[in-house]
């Protein structure tokens, strides 16, 4: 049975109006109670609709709207059309009933009142690669222009347009089929986003795909005049569904719909671009529209909506996002297979129900693209439960995963002869075939020449090859992609799609893991060998890859691969050392391993301590000590050196940060690190040529102090440099991150530097290098020690997880890294910069630069809103001297600037805040 079969059958006559009429009577309450669906980890639609005659529904079965059907099935599938065609078939043959009107707008209202409750896309599937209404909706509209808004509200905001925009892009159709009728307007007045309304005019890409709404009320001053109060009518009618997390004011939902109308005439072509822009967004507020801002019109709706429903809110949360742990409580989950490789699995009848049971859950256990094997999931149990002897199941389907529970049985239980036997004949036939059969199938480029070479030498004992030989063809030939990470996690490391994608191949790891120390398996035998060359293979590929999926299993934490349990601890790393796996990787992984366990969990405290007992083992390692034990910890600390760049950055930057602090002497490569990583981040954002030019010129002024004034974007003519992100991203470090560890003069030349940037220049404030950097402050300070900045209550593991400790103490950090730079010199434009738009509770920062006379004029650095919140900041600040009986903290002309600014809400909020009655 495929995953995506429908349950429910609902059969109808598709010429006569009463069938056709009960049909749709049951199909709007199954909407309205979500019978309709099925959840199988998203929800999946459920029903088809059958003719009463025992058959399909075809497109013949529309009548006389089958060319009607066609077009919306072309228009709204580029991909399998043909797959569960029958809700469009069943509404094109309602549409030939003029009295089914109303129970086909019934439908249609349910289907968008289940779009808007669900907010999210995923749900709204009939395969992978369809949905269910969209056809019906779009028919319906095409049929009637004032059915358009249907359409419209069914494209809720959280929509995969990348991946699905042919979705949206029905919108277009409709503006050139009708062209902005008033009934289109209000469609688009009745899309909830910004980013969806511009589907009516624009393709995913931008490209223009029909006439813009701006255009059309620019020519048709009376459409204006009636969108304006349409604005008004809608909302006052229905809330926009909010982002999930993101909450905006009355006048920002408002101007959304302006900003979305079309291509507004902003001189600026760059900020044209960025549509989602502040700089972009003001601008458009300041542009005229039949001779009032657009700021002005937009301010204007949201006052009359205030008078009319005062404190009622115009945006609202769907329902499904506001209690995300039971958004598909209504739902029983669907056991059914979701793929189909396990479909033939054996329909026998004699099994009990736990052994039914057991064999399910092994199914379940052993899906490679399911999550990572653990501990918890029971292969013991499973074991224990499974009918027996194994021989009545072992043969069936079951590919290649199922070696990981073979090998786990045979390395770990004790079994009589006969289910010995039969597990490994099982290993010896399928484990290698299968699992090199599943990595040609996805994970290597099977056209590369040396394709053929490598799989033969890991398939036939026969076949010798020279090792170092394979492996440099294994790195040509296998994919390397890390999602997010790019192809390369480290320094040394490529991103292995094999050990990347789904459980990283986990389960064929510990296959041969498991296998390869199982007695019962001679070390000479065909399949020992083979398994030995795959792990080997696997091994000089991504030696902390190897570990960690095998050390997972293991571990006693969701993340992390830390083991609870020494002795098990012990025993796990000991057989990877007899398997191969280099004693300085091994250290490497333990290492940071213990760092983040300790970090983000509550960990048992071994780890923190051992962790700090590496770090003193490493610091003190003397390269000129001349005793054996001496000279053995410094051996051991060069071959650390040399395993560390396979490690995730992020991870290795944290040990030498905090490697200098607690031995500032100590000598660490971060110059090196840090021209490394300054030289990948410029040359993963520019061209070679000028990434070349850019990483000379910088260095050059890192080191002398001269040149600033020639590395702005203007000097150098790049205006891309201000979109540079030179800090860590996807655990991959960038040049920012080292402003906490490089000498003090280089440091504050490296913000200056990112100052003259633009308004990303501080942003690196925000990334988790800056907080290990207060709490370093806090350890050289005295106010916290090494040892307890895992458990202090207020900077250790618990801010991670309580907001009520977390949100303080990243205002904390705020505060300090901004007092911090301003010591150094660093400009204040900036730093206020970042305390109004990025920071955290800063109006302590800020009252101390209005008590000392420093707050610079803002106008031209900070955006309406962020002006409105600089306003909000220093009324605090008043507030807080008056609560004090000091004189006035904000200066009169401070504030009074405020009063002649140009958008008229912050002309407004600064009367209202320091005007005196």
């Amino acid at each position: 049975m495929s995953q995506f079969e429908k349950r429910i059958a609902i059969a109808l006559n598709p010429t006569d109006a009463i069938s056709i009429k009960a049909a749709l009577v049951e199909y709007h309450q199954r909407l309205q109670d979500g019978s309709a669906f099925r959840f199988i980890g998203k929800l999946l639609f459920n029903i088809e609709f059958v003719h009463s005659d025992d058959r399909p529904l075809t497109l013949a079965d529309a009548g006389a709207n089958q060319a009607l059907v066609e077009r919306a099935i072309n228009t709204c599938r580029p991909d399998e059309p043909e797959a569960y065609q029958s809700e469009p078939i069943l509404f094109a043959a309602a549409l030939n009933f003029a009295e089914l009107m109303p129970e086909l707008l019934q439908v249609a209202e349910a289907m968008v009142n289940f779009a808007r409750q669900r907010n999210d896309d995923g749900d709204l599937r009939l395969d992978d690669d369809n949905y269910f209404g969209l056809e019906a909706l779009f028919m319906l509209a095409l049929t009637d222009v004032n059915h358009c808004h249907y359409l419209a509200s069914f494209l809720t905001p959280y929509w995969n347009t990348e991946s699905f925009s042919w979705a949206p892009e029905t919108l277009s159709h409709l503006v050139n089929e009708f062209g902005w009728q008033r009934p289109l307007i209000k469609a688009y007045l009745y899309c909830d986003s910004a980013h969806m309304r511009r589907f009516f005019y624009q393709g995913r890409d931008g490209d223009e795909t029909a006439a813009d709404l701006l255009s059309h009320l620019l020519q048709h001053q009376e459409d204006y005049q009636w969108f304006k109060a349409q604005l008004l009518e809608r909302l006052l009618a229905r809330p926009v569904l909010a982002y999930p997390m993101e909450s905006l004011t009355k006048a920002e939902v408002i101007l959304g719909f302006f900003y979305s109308l079309g291509e507004w005439p902003v001189a600026d072509a760059e900020l044209a671009y960025y549509k989602e822009d502040d700089e972009w967004q003001d601008a458009v507020q300041a542009l005229l529209i039949f001779g009032q801002t657009v700021e002005a019109e937009a301010l204007a709706i949201r006052d009359r909506i205030t008078e009319l429903q005062p404190g009622e809110p115009v945006e609202v949360v769907a329902q499904a996002w506001r209690h995300l742990e039971s958004r598909y409580a209504a739902w029983p989950r669907d056991e059914s297979p979701e793929d189909d490789w396990d479909d033939d699995a054996d329909d026998e009848t004699d099994f009990t129900a736990a052994e039914s049971q057991a064999l399910n859950d092994l199914r379940s256990a052993i899906r490679p693209n399911w999550d990572r094997l653990t501990r918890k999931t029971n292969l013991d149990e499973i074991a224990a439960n499974l009918p027996s002897p194994v021989s009545r199941w072992l043969y069936e389907d079951w590919h290649y995963p199922l070696s990981s529970f073979v090998s786990y049985r045979l390395k770990h239980h004790t079994l009589d002869e006969d289910d010995t036997e039969a597990l490994l004949d099982w290993l010896n036939e399928y484990f290698i075939d299968e699992s090199l059969e599943y990595i040609k199938d996805d994970y290597v480029d099977d056209d590369h020449e040396q394709c053929e070479r490598l799989f033969a030498w890991l398939a036939l004992v026969s076949r010798e090859e020279d090792f170092d030989e394979m492996v440099s063809i294994a790195r040509d030939v296998f994919y390397q992609d890390g999602g997010t990470r790019g192809s390369q996690i480290s320094t040394k490391q490529p991103a292995y799609a094999l050990l990347w994608r789904h459980d990283g191949y986990q389960r064929g790891v510990l296959s041969l893991f498991w296998l390869l120390g199982c007695e019962q398996i001679h070390p000479e035998s065909n399949l020992a060998i083979l398994a030995r060359r795959q792990w080997q293979l696997l091994l000089a590929l991504a030696p902390q890859r190897v570990i960690s999926r095998v050390c997972y299993y293991y571990g006693n934490y969701a993340h992390y691969a830390a083991i609870d349990d020494e002795s098990v601890e012990y025993q796990v790393y000991e057989q990877l050392a007899q398997l191969g796996v280099p004693e300085a990787h091994l250290q490497a992984f333990q290492l940071l391993v213990d760092q983040r366990v300790a970090g983000y969990r509550p960990a048992h405290p071994r780890f923190w301590q051992r962790y700090l007992a590496n770090i003193e083992h490493f610091a003190t390692a003397d390269e000129h000590a001349t005793g054996m034990l001496v000279r053995q910890q410094w051996l051991q600390r060069q071959a650390l050196e040399q395993a560390l760049p396979y490690c995730t950055e992020t991870a290795v930057l944290q040990f030498y940060a905090d490697t200098q602090l607690a031995y500032p002497e100590s000598e660490l490569p971060i110059q090196a690190l840090f021209e490394r990583a300054l030289w990948r981040s410029l040359h993963d954002s520019f061209a070679d040529s000028t990434a070349q030019q850019l990483y000379d010129k910088l260095l050059a002024y890192l080191h002398s102090g001269e040149g600033l004034e020639a590395l702005t974007p203007q000097a150098l003519e790049l205006p891309e440099l201000r979109g540079w992100k030179p800090y860590v991203e996807d655990y991959r470090i960038g040049p920012a991150d080292f402003v906490w560890l490089l000498p003090a003069e280089q440091a504050v030349r490296l913000v200056q530097f990112f100052c003259q940037q633009g308004e990303r220049g501080l942003r690196f404030l925000l990334v988790p290098p800056a907080e290990a950097a207060f709490i370093h402050h806090l350890i050289r300070s005295g106010e916290l020690t090494m040892a307890e900045r895992w458990q202090h209550a207020e900077v250790g593991h618990n801010r991670i997880s309580d907001p009520d400790v977390g949100l303080p103490f990243l205002a904390a950090k705020d505060n300090w890294a901004l007092n911090w730079l301003d010591q150094r010199g660093i400009d204040t434009a900036s730093l206020v910069y970042y305390a109004v738009t990025q920071g955290r509770d800063c109006e302590a920062f800020v009252g101390k630069l209005v008590s000392e006379q420093r707050l610079p004029k803002m106008d031209s650095h900070l955006k309406r809103k962020d002006r409105a919140k600089l306003l909000q900041m220093l009324a605090t600040a008043q507030q807080q001297a008056e609560n004090n009986n000091e004189s006035a903290a904000v200066p009169n002309s401070v504030f009074s600037r405020f009063f002649n600014d140009s958008s008229i809400a912050v002309k407004s909020l600064a009367k209202k805040l320091f005007t005196k009655d």
